[in-house]
Formats: structure tokens, C-alpha cells, sequence
């Protein structure tokens, strides 16, 4: 899947945006008849200079002399006729716009982001509505690259939207194809069809043969997702076509490279072998390296999918030269993974093992500089690495070295957030390290809990188990006698429980049983139930992995019919090193700060007003009233008070509805708070992510509010939100919460903590104590206490 992207990526770089040369346009140019300023002039050659680094693919030189270009023109006085003005805005837009094309060649892509913003802004006080539809479709394919999804898409449509209304068929037919292909990105490939289908029908009306190659391609990617053969190879075919018949080598090699992944899904592998071949051969011909290296890796693959082993290494082999070569230290990465995988295939355990350490550590050598959600997405997409590393060591029974490689890539980018925090010097903070096993085992001390570590690796479940004491023990769970995945073993055992919106009417289905719950805790629990204390008091904190982030480990039900809250005190963490870290966390703050059922903002489109939470302003003030405080509610929650005093609370209690949306910041969820002219009443994630607190607990009593993306950094929402802003305890939801039994819960949390002074201790007895009168776990499972 990954190759196919990649490649399908390439194709439509080759004729869209990213390698079209920069011309010496005429736009900002100041009219014949008007004298132009001495500075104007000046720029204006170094500008034309730029372009000719640019062309030449000198990258670093074109963007250094912009530069001094766009220093020119904005030290130009802005005379007093608006011909003039706009003539130097103009020229400094084009800079700017130019500036962001180099940035992007150097993968700076979040400076190619500021310089098209800035180009955008201009274009916009200009009316030159063509250049602004040209930055947003940029903004699109650079938020695509930062893993901004969600601008990435608003971007799209606002460019979409522009050229549709200026008559451009060609960009609108690009756009429509680049907005396919984030789509893809994200696994959306019926919606990906439908926006390349609605391309191809422009093009029947305005034809391009270079868009047509790019669509057909694209069409014959898609449908090779879709497992719609014949369509596939009907547009494949015609990409080929098209390329040969233009002459386009290079076109024509990335379509005969994809067809030969084709047939390689479908086990064809003497075809596919048969395509590869020839598209390395063009790129052989053509001097493209890079692309040869790729293609060769992709033949090493076939041979291991055939079990050919020896063949597999011997082209990895050559691909590696060529990355070494070309200094690609991506592609080292990968081929070293590869090679790791082929000899762990073949029994070479010893090799496989320095293969895969050597991936890891070019891996993890290309973090620094790169903003957080580089650094998340950057371990999301490589974490086999760490997967077949795990593997390799437990075959050699290798068991506690396998776990600090399981712990090395977990949460990561969230561990440098923490230390850097930490740091009194978080400008020059290095590197944190990954805990050695030692460490380990000390945190599980200095925690007085059992830790228990979770790695689901294809059909295979891992679980380590690391006791107060220091002993580690582990079991392996082979997933193949799932009738279904573990992953929609999760997802169907939270629908059985009749989940719902919190101050919402849910019905249960009939027929509903506690049967998921029970399975999930025969494949989770019981493997290690001899391992965990036998005191209820003491305490577990599960260490998920991938979906089972979303289970309820406190609804588990054991043979006997008791919930597993019962039996022991649960926390849960996305890393065990991030338990150590928040441990470390200094909660000065002396406020408490409660709030309830605001006056609700409104969100989507059309607007719709968020209905209101009476029982949330019933629980907000019972618990104000616990606290000896009072509480926020109705027009007086507004988020612009929230935010104030969050900054000097010591416990933050948020009774409100809690939406999963990302509302531009990159990071989804939000907090739903009273709208002002100041503000949209959302407090949203990535807001939560710049803010420093001070609190020792917060309490998001709210729906939905332990979700988000899963990623391998754990799960990016809310609660990672509050853990990087300084918050060493929260407690969120991991479904939408009725309203009634919701607020008696959190009425016996603090009642039972005031008592105990224990968080965890006291959000069991409150469950415990709600259970009895609501019995369905769905009204009383839902919170989980993150340490």
C-alpha cells in the first residue's frame, strides 16, 4: 500500500505543481507608462536570478537570493498613488509565492506554508483571484505533507471553488485529483474514486492528454485499492498508452512499476516481476537512480513474497548501494527494515536483528527539527520496524529486550514534549533516550503498580507483564481463532453496551450481550491473570497498543462473571516511560475550577446549536459545592473564562459536551464552552497544546473526550493535548456518556477522593458504587484515569 502511494504521489508531482519550472512572469510587474522604483528594478533582477537557480535545481540558491528580493521590496516606501502600491504588493506576493515552491523542494514544508500564506494574503487584498486559487491548491498538498488533513481538505476546496468560478477546467481538473489523492491518503478510496471520476468527466469536455495520463494512472491506482481488476488494468493500460505515445519515459516507467505492484497483490508474481523489470529499465535508460532503487526494492519484495529469500537480499542489496549513494536515509531505513524482515523470514535471527536495529536507528536519527506531528507521523508510518524487531528477539527468547524495544516506540514524540518541559533549558534539551530494562523495572517500583505492556503485531497479541518487584513476565496470544479481528472485536464489544451522546435517549439492541466484553478479557486478561495482584487495592496500569486504547478494561468480564474493576484498581498510559515523566510534574496550582453545561456553541454546516446538558449543570454545581467552590455555568462559562483561570487551577472539572472534530490546529477535539464576539466557544485540542498548566488533575466529564487519531505516539486528542501542557493526571471518557449516571459518578469520584486522597482508588469505588444502581457498563465504564 505504502509503495503504491508513493509512487502515485510521483506521477501527479510530475505534472501538477512541484517540478514545473518557474517562469518569468509579467504579474506585479509595474505598468510601462509609470516609472518604476530604483529598489523595484533591483529586486526585480535578483528575483529573475532566483528563477534561473530554481530551473536549474539549485534550490538552496534560488531561495537565498528571494530573499534578498522580498528584503528589497519591503524596504520600498509605498507611494501615495494605489497603482504604485499595488505594483510593489504585487511583485512582493510573486516573491513570496516563489519562496514557497523552493521551500517545498527543500521539504521545509511548514516554511513553504508561511510563504504561501503570506502570498495568499496579498493575492486576496489584490483581488487576483487566479494566484490565490494557486496558493490554496499549494496549501493543500503542504498541509497533505504535514499531515494537516483537515486544511489540507479546506484548502482544496477553496482553490476548487475559485477556479470553478474563473472557468479554469485544467486546475480545477488538478485540484479534483489532488484532493483524490489525499483521500487515498487516508484511506477514503471510494470518496477518492468519486472526486477522480468527477475529473475525468470535466476532461471529456475540456481534453488534456498530460491530464488524462495522470487520471488514468491515478483511476487504475484507485481501482487496483478497491480490488476492481478489470478496471484497474482498463486504466493502467491506458496510462501506458498515453505515456508511450508522448514519449514520456518517465511517466511511463512509474505506471509500469505500478501495474507490476498490481499484479503483486494479486499473487501474479511472474507478471509482476515482468513489469518491474521493465520500468527499471527505463530508469536505467533515463539516468533516474532514485526511481531504479525504488523499483529494485519492489522486486526484492516479490522475491519475498515467494519465499526466495537469497534473491530478496541480493536485490536489497543493490538498492541499498544506490540509497547510500544517493544519501537517501529514508530508504536506507527502509531497505535495512526489509532486509530485517527477509532474514527473520528465513530463520537468521542473529542478522536480522542488527538489520533491524540499524533501521531503528536511522529511524530515529531523522527526529530532531521536525515539528511534534512530523514526529508522530514519522513513527506511525515505520513502526514495523520496532514490530519485527520485537519478533526477532523473542524468538531468540530474548523476552525483557524485546519489551524495551516495544517501550522505544511507544509515545515518543509525547516523551520529548514531557522532558522538554521538564528541562530548565528546553531550547537546548537533547534527545531523551528510551528506558533500558532497568529503568523499567524501576518506574514499575516507584510506581507501587504492575505494569502491563501490550503489542499487537499482525495476528499476534504481546503482552509483558513487569511487577512492583521488579520480575517481568510475558505471554503470546495467537489472534488467528478470532472469528474477526481484535481491532473489530473492540469496536463491536462498545456497540453491544449501547454507547450514546451524553444527555441523549439510547436503547440497547436486543439481543445484546456481555459476550465481547467476556472475550476480550479471555484474549487480554486471562493469559496474564496469574501475574496481576490479588489485592484489590493495588494497582494495573495497561500500557495499549493501536484500537485497544478504546477498550474498557474496567468492564472486562472474567469467567465467573465479575467486571475486572472489581479485582483490581485500573490506570492506564501510553508509554511507561511518559509514568515517570508525569511523576515528575511540580501541580502549582492553588484554584479549583468547575464548569457545567454552558450556553452551547454552534458547530457544523449549516450552524446547529449543541443541545444543552441540564444534568452536567446539576453535576457541575454538586461538585463546586464538594470543592468549595462555585461554579461556571451558562453564559458565565464562556471559553475566554475557562482559559484564564485554567492557567492558576490546581483541579479543572469540565461538564460539557465533547466533540471529536479537528478545528484547524492539526490535532482533533474540543471542549464545547459559551461563544463570545471574542471567541467560537470551542476550546480546541491544539489550543489546550500551546497552554502551560499548573494542575494536578483534570476531569473532562464530557463525551468522547479519551478519543482521537491512534497513532503509534498513542492517541492525539485531548488527553495527549492536556499531558503536553503540563497536566501529570486526567481522567476522560472513552465513549459518550449518559447524563444521569455520569454526574452520580463523578459526585462519588470526589467524595471518595477527599476520603482516600488516592485518584484511582476513588474513581473504582465510584464505579463500583454506580454500578449498583446502574448496572449496564455503558452508563458507569466509560472514564478512565491516564497517568
Amino acid at each position: 500500500m505504502v509503495r503504491r502511494w508513493l509512487t502515485l504521489f510521483v506521477a501527479t508531482i510530475l505534472v501538477i505543481w512541484l517540478v514545473m519550472p518557474v517562469t518569468q512572469s509579467t504579474v506585479g510587474q509595474t505598468p510601462p507608462n509609470l516609472p518604476q522604483p530604483e529598489q523595484l528594478v533591483e529586486a526585480e533582477q535578483l528575483n529573475q536570478q532566483a528563477i534561473e537557480f530554481y530551473n536549474q535545481g539549485e534550490w538552496e540558491e534560488a531561495l537565498e537570493t528571494f530573499e534578498a528580493a522580498l528584503a528589497i521590496v519591503r524596504e520600498i516606501p509605498l507611494p501615495p498613488d494605489n497603482v504604485r502600491v499595488a505594483a510593489i504588493r504585487q511583485k512582493e506576493g510573486e516573491i513570496l509565492y516563489k519562496m514557497g515552491e523552493s521551500y517545498n523542494q527543500l521539504s521545509q514544508y511548514q516554511q513553504a506554508v508561511e510563504s504561501h500564506e503570506q502570498a495568499l494574503v496579498i493575492n486576496r487584498e489584490l483581488g487576483d483571484h487566479q494566484m490565490q486559487g494557486n496558493s490554496l491548491n499549494w496549501l493543500g498538498l503542504l498541509y497533505e505533507q504535514l499531515g494537516e488533513y483537515q486544511r489540507s481538505f479546506e484548502s482544496y476546496e477553496q482553490a476548487l471553488l475559485i477556479n470553478q468560478e474563473l472557468g479554469n477546467h485544467y486546475e480545477e481538473m488538478l485540484i479534483l485529483n489532488n484532493r483524490a489523492l489525499l483521500y487515498n491518503q487516508i484511506g477514503q478510496y471510494e470518496e477518492s474514486l468519486a472526486s477522480l471520476l468527477q475529473a475525468w468527466n470535466i476532461l471529456q469536455e475540456n481534453f488534456q492528454l498530460e491530464v488524462e495520463a495522470v487520471l488514468s494512472h491515478n483511476l487504475g491506482d484507485i481501482y487496483a485499492y478497491l480490488d476492481n481488476k478489470s478496471e484497474a488494468q482498463k486504466f493502467y493500460g491506458r496510462a501506458l498508452g498515453i505515456s508511450r505515445a508522448t514519449g514520456n519515459r518517465q511517466q511511463e516507467a512509474i505506471t509500469l512499476n505500478n501495474i507490476g505492484l498490481f499484479f503483486s497483490q494479486q499473487q501474479q508474481y511472474s507478471q509482476a516481476l515482468e513489469f518491474l523489470e521493465a520500468s527499471r529499465k527505463i530508469e536505467q535508460e533515463v539516468g533516474n537512480r532514485q526511481r531504479e532503487g525504488i523499483t529494485i526494492y519492489s522486486i526484492a519484495g516479490i522475491y519475498l513474497n515467494q519465499g526466495k529469500y537469497q534473491q530478496a537480499l541480493e536485490f536489497l542489496e543493490q538498492s541499498l548501494a544506490i540509497s547510500r549513494k544517493q544519501d537517501d536515509r529514508v530508504w536506507v531505513a527502509r531497505i535495512f527494515e526489509r532486509m530485517g524482515l527477509t532474514l527473520l523470514k528465513s530463520g537468521k535471527l542473529n542478522v536480522a536483528t542488527e538489520k533491524l536495529f540499524a533501521a531503528i536507528q536511522v529511524w530515529e536519527s531523522l527526529r530532531p527539527g521536525l515539528s511534534d506531528k512530523k514526529r508522530v507521523s514519522l513513527f506511525d508510518k515505520r513502526a514495523e520496524s520496532y514490530g519485527y524487531l520485537q519478533q526477532a528477539l523473542l524468538a531468540q527468547n530474548e523476552i525483557e529486550a524485546a519489551l524495551a524495544i516495544a517501550e522505544r516506540g511507544r509515545a515518543r514524540a509525547l516523551v520529548e514534549l514531557l522532558a522538554k518541559r521538564l528541562s530548565n533549558f528546553p531550547d537546548r534539551q537533547p534527545g531523551i533516550k528510551p528506558p533500558t530494562i532497568e529503568e523499567i523495572k524501576q518506574i514499575a517500583s516507584q510506581q507501587h503498580a504492575t505494569l502491563v505492556e501490550y503489542s499487537v503485531i499482525e495476528k499476534t497479541l504481546l503482552i509483558w507483564v513487569v511487577k512492583p518487584s521488579g520480575e517481568v513476565a510475558y505471554e503470546k496470544v495467537n489472534l488467528q481463532p478470532l472469528e474477526t479481528s481484535l481491532a473489530n472485536l473492540v469496536t463491536s464489544s462498545r456497540r453491544a453496551i449501547g454507547v450514546r451522546g451524553r444527555g441523549s435517549i439510547a436503547t440497547v439492541p436486543r439481543g445484546t450481550s456481555n459476550q465481547g466484553l467476556e472475550q476480550l478479557y479471555q484474549v487480554l486478561i486471562s493469559p496474564i491473570a496469574q501475574f496481576l495482584p490479588t489485592n484489590p487495592e493495588e494497582r494495573v496500569i495497561f500500557i495499549p497498543h493501536q484500537q485497544l486504547f478504546l477498550v474498557p478494561f474496567s468492564a472486562l468480564i472474567d469467567a465467573s462473571g465479575k467486571y475486572l474493576i472489581e479485582k483490581h484498581t485500573i490506570l492506564t498510559a501510553p508509554a511507561i516511560q511518559v509514568l515517570q515523566l508525569t511523576q515528575k510534574q511540580q501541580a502549582s496550582g492553588k484554584d479549583v475550577l468547575v464548569v457545567g453545561n454552558p450556553t452551547m456553541p454552534s458547530v457544523g454546516i449549516p450552524p446547529q446549536q449543541l443541545p444543552p446538558l441540564p444534568g452536567a449543570e446539576v453535576e457541575a454545581k454538586a461538585i463546586a459545592q464538594l470543592l468549595q467552590t462555585s461554579a461556571l455555568t451558562g453564559n458565565q462559562a464562556t471559553e475566554t473564562a475557562v482559559k484564564q483561570q485554567m492557567n492558576s487551577a490546581r483541579i479543572i472539572h469540565l461538564a460539557t459536551h465533547g466533540l471529536l472534530d479537528d478545528f484547524g490546529y492539526g490535532i482533533p477535539g474540543a471542549i464545547a464552552l459559551t461563544p463570545t464576539v471574542e471567541d467560537d466557544g470551542l476550546l480546541a485540542a491544539g489550543e489546550i497544546f500551546e497552554m502551560k498548566l499548573s494542575a494536578e488533575l483534570v476531569v473532562l466529564s464530557a463525551c468522547d473526550t479519551g478519543q482521537g487519531e491512534i497513532t503509534g505516539d498513542g492517541v492525539i486528542g485531548l488527553s495527549r493535548s492536556l499531558m503536553a501542557a503540563g497536566v501529570p493526571n486526567i481522567i476522560v471518557s472513552l465513549w459518550s456518556v449518559p447524563d444521569t449516571p455520569t454526574a452520580e459518578l463523578m459526585k462519588e469520584f470526589y467524595l471518595n477522593w477527599q476520603l482516600s486522597a488516592d485518584k484511582a482508588q476513588a474513581l473504582r469505588q465510584a464505579m463500583l458504587t454506580t454500578m449498583q444502581q446502574y448496572p449496564n457498563p455503558k452508563d458507569w465504564a466509560a472514564f478512565t484515569l491516564i497517568d
